[in-house]
């Protein structure tokens, strides 16, 4: 599927969960914890922390709907990543390096939940 798509299936995926109230909460949160902290470690730490959560849940409604279309698991990848790239943004950070940072975190989560659950954890 070529980055055109991926970049529409994430609209569209953007669309969709902001319908859904626990994506909308972790953005909630992701914002507050940033401007709750006035120290930029611990602010970063905060963000970081409830960004994870929030990207737990965005892995899981695209795995959900890369099952239903019949997506590959990089494609699935791709997609997790450009959506989480969309709704996140780190004010200092290059969005291509962002991408880079969020990608690592969409495989470290994957492979965690692969390690803990198999490689079909969203049917468990």
């Amino acid at each position: 599927m070529g980055n055109e798509k991926i970049d529409k299936l994430a609209d569209k995926a953007i669309a969709d969960m902001k319908d859904v109230a626990e994506i909308k909460d972790g953005m909630t949160a992701v914002k507050t914890a940033w401007g709750a902290e006035t120290n930029v470690i611990k602010k970063a730490f905060a963000a970081v922390s409830a960004a994870v959560a929030l990207i737990t849940d965005i892995i899981t409604y695209v795995e959900r709907i890369g099952v239903d279309i019949s997506l590959a698991g990089v494609e699935k990848r791709d997609l997790a990543v450009m959506v989480i790239n969309k709704l996140v943004d780190i004010p200092w950070v290059p969005e291509n390096v962002e991408a880079v940072l969020i990608g690592f975190t969409v495989d470290a989560i994957v492979g965690a939940f692969n390690k803990k659950f198999g490689h079909g954890w969203l049917t468990k």
